[in-house]
């Protein structure tokens, strides 16, 4: 789980949380 790198995302996406928690 990388929570900080999707934070850090400007351009954040429900998608890309998805990614990340799979």
């Amino acid at each position: 789980m990388q929570i900080t790198s999707v934070l850090k995302i400007p351009s954040w996406d429900p998608e890309l949380e998805l990614l990340e928690r799979a």
